[in-house]
């Protein structure tokens, strides 16, 4: 109900930025990523010096398939984002993210490198995403070390135990899959793992 009253409003008042961040908000909560994506921009337009929201239109054009073009605008904000260390990293961080989606393996490989350099506090994240870019490279070792890595970074910095990261890298099972790794060769991966780090 709250939407369609938004959306009443926004027609009455459509350069009412407030009404626009809260249409965002509830097209992200419903999964309404086309709508959201087209306040974003207009929002983006009204509000061209709010970096936050010019980073979030290539996250939607992400979710909605058109990841070309995320990572062109990517691209384009890395560029831009010069002084605002948090929002650089995020970039960084989104390319590498958008790269690997499309398979583009380089780009993925030297935007996570980037991001291991850069962030500490990503660098799990940097580590799991590595490990996901060798492993589809063909280079088990490598994965295989970049994942223990991770396992060792994710429990320091959410102080947590080992098989909580193991439940995060299950998360990526599907998408790795899909991406023509055998569901074999992931459950040999994990038990290399597994004896690997809880050795």
């Amino acid at each position: 109900a709250s939407i369609r009253c938004l959306r009443s409003a926004e027609l009455i008042q459509p350069n009412n930025t407030d009404i626009l961040r809260s249409l965002i908000e509830c097209c992200t909560i419903q999964g309404h990523f086309e709508e959201q994506l087209e306040y974003l921009q207009r929002l983006s337009a009204l509000l061209p010096d709010l970096k936050s929201i010019s980073r979030l239109i290539p996250v939607s054009l992400d979710r909605i398939g058109r990841k070309e073009e995320a990572l062109q605008l990517l691209f384009k904000l890395e560029y831009e984002t010069t002084e605002d260390e948090d929002e650089y990293e995020h970039i960084i961080a989104s390319l590498a993210y958008t790269a690997l989606g499309l398979n583009k393996l380089d780009i993925a490989e030297r935007y996570t490198q980037k991001l291991l350099e850069l962030s500490d506090k990503r660098k799990w994240e940097a580590h799991l995403r590595m490990g996901h870019i060798r492993l589809l490279q063909g280079d088990w070792k490598g994965g295989v070390d970049s994942y223990v890595q991770f396992v060792s970074t994710y429990s320091k910095q959410k102080k947590v135990e080992a098989k909580a990261a193991f439940r995060e890298l299950e998360k990526s099972k599907n998408m790795l899959i899909s991406k023509g790794v055998k569901k074999e060769d992931l459950l040999l991966i994990h038990d290399i793992l597994e004896a690997e780090v809880l050795k």
